[in-house]
């Protein structure tokens, strides 16, 4: 009897166990089936700047599409994303909405009742259309609607689970994202923080002292500038001292006198201009996946007592024979 149930609690610990380190390791992927939109869509026009390719992912090697459990192909998860920067739904199946890989070649149409809500996205599986993948031949993706190509792009060889992605959604700068926001907002580009200053220094070597001289008939002063060569020196140095003269210290007491006038220093402009950073947003994360690991922990503790107070009680419990003999 009492192997029976410690058999069946280490059953029971495994069966919640396992599921559990499933449900942690698993990340955001999205549906082949197009999920219902509010409203009535309206037919998008056959012209660029309303819908965008947004994001891609043509290397997978983890599972995105959600219709697998556990598997993962390059056929059945690679993906593209596209973006609706109107105020208005679209409908994508009235008008044939359809991504292809250059002229000739043969389209993945988006399937019946795919609609896309305004400022939200939709997430298509190419390659799972075996007359797309069969006529992949670059790597040229073309979003067309009506038979109009409204957008088209041409990403470059991919690591493994990498998307390249519009960043911020709809925009024209492109940006390689490590963490794929699949069906979900691209993050603000990142740009490096370091500041980049750029100086500019002007610097004019001092001019030598000036020597006030007196004249005798008119009493009046005159101010006379020496300068070396008769020529200015504009030479830009960090420096402003004076150059050393080599020779013996005179006697103080018999050192001439004159009137100097101090030289007027040089100003030293610094003109410093700074690179602004951009904010970056910080990837995002999945609050539903960790509040339901929460959950989850809780149930498994929960169960543990009680399967722990259980067996404790069926293990010391008195046998009422043993008590009646």
């Amino acid at each position: 009897m009492r192997i029976l149930v410690v058999a069946g609690f280490v059953l029971f610990v495994l069966s919640v166990t396992i599921p559990f380190t499933s449900l942690a390791s698993t990340h955001p992927c999205a549906s082949p089936t197009p999920p219902p939109i509010t409203g009535t869509p309206v037919q998008p026009p056959a012209a660029s700047g309303n819908l965008f390719i947004n994001e891609v992912l043509l290397n997978p090697q983890a599972t995105w599409n959600c219709s697998e459990v556990g598997t993962s192909t390059s056929i059945n998860d690679a993906w593209v994303e596209i973006y609706n920067s109107q105020n208005v739904s679209y409908d994508l199946f009235g008008v044939n909405a359809a991504l292809d890989s250059g002229p000739g070649t043969d389209p993945f149409y988006f399937p019946m009742g795919s609609a896309i809500a305004a400022h939200s996205f939709l997430v298509g599986f190419p390659r799972t259309n075996d007359l797309f993948l069969n006529s992949e031949k670059t790597s040229t993706l073309r979003l067309l609607i009506s038979g109009s190509v409204v957008d088209e792009i041409t990403p470059p060889s991919l690591p493994a689970d990498t998307s390249y992605a519009r960043t911020p959604d709809g925009s024209n700068t492109w940006q390689l994202l490590t963490t794929p926001s699949i069906d979900a907002s691209n993050p603000l580009p990142q740009i490096s923080a370091t500041p980049s200053p750029t100086s500019h220094r002007t610097s004019v070597t001092p001019t030598p002292h000036t020597v006030r001289k007196s004249s005798s008939t008119n009493n009046s002063s005159q101010d006379t500038s020496a300068t070396t060569g008769g020529q200015t020196d504009t030479t830009q140095t960090t420096s402003t001292s004076l150059p050393l003269v080599d020779g013996s210290q005179p006697t103080w007491n018999k050192m001439p006198m004159p009137d100097f006038t101090s030289p007027s220093p040089t100003a030293v402009t610094n003109t410093t201009t700074a690179t602004t950073t951009s904010t970056v947003q910080a990837p995002k994360t999945d609050s539903a996946n960790i509040t339901t690991k929460k959950i989850v922990i809780t149930l498994v503790a929960i169960a543990l007592a009680c399967s722990l107070t259980w067996c404790w009680t069926l293990f010391t419990s008195p046998d009422p024979r043993k008590q009646k003999g």
